[in-house]
């Protein structure tokens, strides 16, 4: 356990402290790609150049082109297993009541108060340091990570009943229950990924997270259909647990529990993700601090409204986008971690590329919802309509956390990160804590988490790409805002010619045709002001697909100064 003993202790190359002006890349990159500010061919991040020897001593391909063909095969296979999210939150809403949503979201908002301290922070310690420290940290890291994990679940087991009593939720008591559970199930699965994202193999990670929301979105359908009401959204945690561990060891053939525990270096590894902690507590607080604050002051049936309309958005544009931005974006950007010129490019580049995506979606979402729950809800959750529609105007903001995230961390920033998620985190609470207990509605619970993470996006991002990494603020806020303001827009158009359609068209008509519309009236926005911001988009997509779009859009594949 020497060498892991010198890693944790910073005398060995790469193993500076966190907060120690940024961390070292574990492995040397080329110069930088082209022009600056350019695209250089498919290299829309400017991550082009050889990466250092893979972990069987193999020359690893360009970055540029493994991020590229990572990024657009991440996003695919996300939008894929989110498709499939959406449909089954579609479903589940027409077979469960409003009350068993409300009591899933409270129980969510409850188990991540403990939840923080899953894993022990170990996933990014690990991808953080880079594959030449991997062999000798996987195995303390592990024993680590499995201990507090068991530790982790005894926690909310005993918290459960108190919960249940807060709340005035007798069922979350066996929901909370069963997520405990799962806990120890995942812990090789979690490293194992980890092996998996620093060598780069972004396909089959994504291979497998789209199996396990198969496996997982399918369960909670025939679970509901067999009338287990909230635990159908709990149960599929211990099946997938067991598969995403199955399914590291058989990519990997590595098997970290046989590696010795080196219990006496777990100070160190904690001391070196303390901040990954109160990073968590912060992303809790981000992530369902609006339902732990509603819940005390809400029935469960309000917050199953506010909550269907907020995970429905989470699950079909939000996490779609920021898992694919995390997945490829933290570990390409931790190998630029000693070249903040490139870092930085990389970071704009990809907040064009994201805004460009995530703008429309989140828009044509709010567009066609409301004729989507009348078709296949029969107006069951219309009081979910409007709510959505006020959160759908701030999601594009909201996808911009995964890559702040991946900025910080890539450098080892964990405390900046931490303290900024956090005043994030404060801000939307109390802004639901105003809204719950002066209004009480999922419309006004929509207007306070909308409001304040629409400003606080904008802020942590211009601090964090502008003063933070040297870009001009005028360039942060042009490529966060432009593509939004389009889409926005666009909307606004679509929502005319919605008023303007027959009153007895179908419901299914009408969702066609306002989404056609909103389509067309955004590619020629986009195509017109944002030429470059398209072709960088494009550039993440495979050959096969980027030449037809180039095509379509009558655009050259290579930029133009």
């Amino acid at each position: 356990m020497a060498d892991a003993e010198q890693i944790m202790t910073g005398r060995r190359a790469g193993g500076s402290p966190p907060e120690g002006g940024g961390a070292s890349p574990s492995v040397a990159v080329g110069g930088l790609a082209g022009p600056a500010g350019g695209l250089a061919g498919a290299d829309p991040a400017g991550l082009s150049g050889t990466t250092g020897p893979t972990s069987d001593g193999a020359a690893a391909p360009a970055m540029g082109k493994v991020v590229s063909s990572g990024m657009s095969w991440a996003m695919a296979l996300s939008l894929v297993s989110k498709l499939l999210g959406a449909l089954a939150q579609i479903a589940l809403a027409k077979i469960l009541a409003p009350g068993d949503f409300g009591v899933y979201l409270a129980s969510l908002a409850i188990s991540n108060l403990v939840l923080i301290f899953r894993d022990g922070g170990v996933r990014e310690l690990l991808i953080q340091k880079g594959a030449k420290e991997y062999p000798a940290l996987v195995g303390p890291v592990f024993w680590m990570a499995l201990a507090i994990n068991g530790g982790t679940a005894l926690a909310l087991a005993a918290v459960a009943p108190l919960a249940a009593r807060y709340s005035n939720m007798p069922e979350m008591t066996s929901v909370l229950l069963v997520t405990a559970a799962s806990l120890p199930l995942a812990t090789p699965g979690a490293v194992l990924m980890c092996r998996l994202r620093i060598d780069l193999r972004f396909k089959l990670v994504s291979n497998i997270a789209t199996m396990s929301a198969f496996i997982r979105y399918v369960s909670m359908v025939g679970l509901a259909l067999a009338g287990m009401g909230p635990m159908s959204f709990v149960l599929p945690l211990i099946i997938i647990a067991v598969f995403e561990s199955v399914a590291g060891f058989v990519a990997t053939r590595q098997a970290p529990w046989l590696r010795a525990p080196a219990p006496r270096l777990w100070r160190g590894f904690l001391g070196q993700v303390k901040w990954l902690f109160l990073g968590a507590l912060a992303g809790m607080m981000l992530d369902q601090g609006d339902y732990f604050v509603a819940l005390r002051f809400i029935d469960r049936e309000t917050l199953g409204y506010y909550g269907f309309a907020n995970q429905l958005l989470l699950q079909s544009v939000y996490v779609v986008l920021s898992y694919a931005t995390g997945t490829v974006l933290f570990p390409a950007l931790s190998r630029l971690a000693g070249e903040p010129e490139r870092h930085r490019q990389a970071s704009l580049r990809f907040l064009r590329a994201l805004m460009l995506m995530s703008a429309p979606a989140c828009i044509g979402v709010a567009l066609v919802f409301e004729p989507l729950e009348r078709w296949l809800l029969d107006g069951k959750w219309d009081a979910s309509v409007l709510p959505l529609q006020i959160l759908a105007l701030m999601y594009p903001m909201r996808c911009t956390i995964g890559l702040t995230t991946a900025a910080l961390m890539s450098q080892g920033r964990f405390k900046r990160w931490s303290v900024l998620t956090i005043l994030e985190g404060c801000v939307l609470m109390g802004a639901t804590y105003f809204a719950a207990t002066a209004y009480g509605t999922p419309l006004a619970l929509a207007c306070s988490t909308a409001g304040s993470l629409f400003v606080t996006r904008l802020a942590v991002v211009s601090f964090v790409l502008g003063r933070g990494a040297g870009s001009a603020l005028a360039d942060v806020l042009g490529s966060m805002l432009a593509a939004w303001l389009i889409a926005v827009g666009a909307g606004v158009g679509a929502w005319w010619l919605d008023g303007a359609l027959p009153a007895a068209l179908h419901p299914a008509a009408r969702m066609v045709a306002v989404g056609a519309a909103f389509t067309a009236m955004y590619g020629v926005g986009a195509r017109l002001v944002l030429s470059r911001q398209v072709r960088e988009a494009l550039g993440v997509l495979p050959a096969r697909l980027g030449r037809p779009a180039h095509r379509l859009l009558l655009l050259s594949e290579h930029a133009r100064r």
